[in-house]
Formats: C-alpha cells, structure tokens, sequence
C-alpha cells in the first residue's frame, strides 16, 4: 500500500512539473536552434528581469560596458556617470547582468537623454574565456554596434 502511495505521489510531482514548465518563457539572451540569440523585446519584460539598469540618476551621463563572449556576440551593462573611475570589481560585476545589445538599446530608449551623454566603454569580463585585445578596432566594432552614436572608450584605460 505505501509503494503504490510513494508512486501515485510521485507521478503527480513529475506531471505538475511537466505541466508548469510548459508556459515558461526563455530568459534573455537565450540561443535558438540556428545559433542566433534571441533578445527580449517587452520592456516590461526586461524592467522585470534586470531593474538595477533602470531608473538609474542620469546627471553625469550613462555609462555602458561591452564586452564579447564569442566572436560577433557582444553583451552590455550599464552604471551611472560619476566624476570617478569604476572600480574592476564594479565593472566585472555586470558580467553576472549581461543583456544584448539589442536589449541595451531598448532600456537606454527607457532614459531621456541625449546620445552625447552615453559612453560606451568596451571592456573583458572574466565570466568570458573569449580572448581579444580592447583595441581600437575593438572599440569601433563596439560602437557599430550601437550604429556608431555614442564615443567608445576602452575601459582598462579608466578602472581605478
């Protein structure tokens, strides 16, 4: 009589698992079939799932940080001007907040700010075991990226 409790109970943990799983929705930055990473594209979505990159004091400007984790596949972060340098440690800790690029650009339409007011700062993340040099080539496919409207800066140059 207990096994066949023991078996009911867990068939209807596994069918409810099975059940809930399947209205999810993919996380941002998830990779489809063909290779290619599909971005969130509801805002709401995106406040949602990273509000620390909204409603961020946007004074001094905006500060995006770039990086790549393959060849071609860049993802961002984003603090707020200061007049001081941005420790490593704050800079790698947007590697665990990475959004596209595409999604960057959705949470920066968020701001009423004008594109002299965000910089772009291309940067390596240790969460990456994708080698490149934060060079000026680097830096122009950086800011291609975001259709060249913002200054790209290399940001080893600035970390204090």
């Amino acid at each position: 009589m207990k096994r066949r409790i023991v078996g009911i109970l867990c068939a209807v943990l596994a069918l409810s698992a099975l059940l809930t799983s399947c209205g999810e929705k993919e996380p941002a930055g998830v990779q489809t079939p063909d290779g290619a990473e599909k971005a969130i594209t509801e805002t709401s979505s995106l406040r949602e799932q990273f509000p620390q990159y909204y409603d961020l004091g946007d004074f001094k400007g905006l500060e995006i940080y770039v990086w790549s984790m393959a060849e071609g596949s860049f993802r961002c972060g984003i603090l707020p001007g200061t007049n001081r340098n941005k420790t490593q440690e704050e800079i790698w800790d947007l590697g665990f907040h990475g959004v596209s690029v595409q999604d960057m650009k959705e949470i920066l339409a968020s701001y009423d700010i004008s594109d002299d007011e965000v910089f772009l700062f291309a940067c390596s993340q240790p969460i990456s075991s994708y080698l490149y040099p934060i060079d000026e080539d680097y830096c122009k496919a950086v800011s291609a990226q975001f259709d060249d409207r913002f200054a790209c800066f290399a940001a080893t140059d600035f970390m204090g």
